[in-house]
């Protein structure tokens, strides 16, 4: 994953709190509990890191791209479990791979194989239910990397390094993911997850 490259060599703090990556067979033991398919792009992310170490200790410090915590594997079947399955919040076989802390994800079709990354917030009542916001996984990570590259966010070792320039943000969101109907609501949605 190329941003977590960039990550590691501008030495941001999220880096220090990332977990080391699963095995195959125990990614496909945890989804499969909830009858949820193993689709490549969640096995290779969660292969290669477990998500971000989640501690009040960090607040803000844990963000993986700013407003994004990335889940641990463990922590986004918790999540799914309280928000999809008690609350039914989104339709069933949606993993959150990110959130922002709070009840705001990122999730991943984990039953029938639909493209995309869509955005879920309970506070949202321009739509109902989940949006797409990147068109594919691989698509995510490709434009957090560019918002990163050209300076639209910016992390650090310190909460005072968090910044992200909203308007380059969505410019290339927006045209690096064309069929996302997220960055097409006026005025644009919230930036976190």
């Amino acid at each position: 994953i190329k941003t977590l490259d960039y990550l590691t060599k501008t030495n941001v703090f999220v880096v220090d709190l990332l977990q080391k990556g699963l095995t195959e067979n125990k990614i496909k033991q945890i989804l499969k509990t909830k009858g949820l398919k193993v689709r490549d792009e969640i096995k290779e992310l969660y292969q290669t890191v477990n998500g971000t170490s989640v501690s009040d200790t960090y607040l803000g410090l844990q963000y993986f791209f700013p407003g994004n915590i990335m889940l641990s594997l463990e922590k986004a079947i918790e999540l799914y479990d309280e928000e999809c399955i008690e609350y039914a919040s989104w339709e069933e076989g949606y993993l959150p791979i990110f959130w922002n802390g709070n009840r705001d994800y990122l999730l991943v079709d984990c039953l029938n194989k639909k493209c995309g990354v869509y955005f879920y917030s309970p506070d949202e009542f321009r739509f109902d239910g989940i949006v797409k916001k990147y068109d594919t996984m691989e698509l995510l990570f490709a434009t957090v990397l560019q918002c990163f590259e050209v300076k639209a966010y910016q992390l650090g070792r310190t909460l005072e390094d968090i910044k992200y320039d909203g308007e380059l943000v969505i410019a290339i969101s927006k045209q690096m993911n064309p069929e996302s109907v997220y960055w097409d609501f006026k005025p644009p949605l919230s930036l976190d997850c």
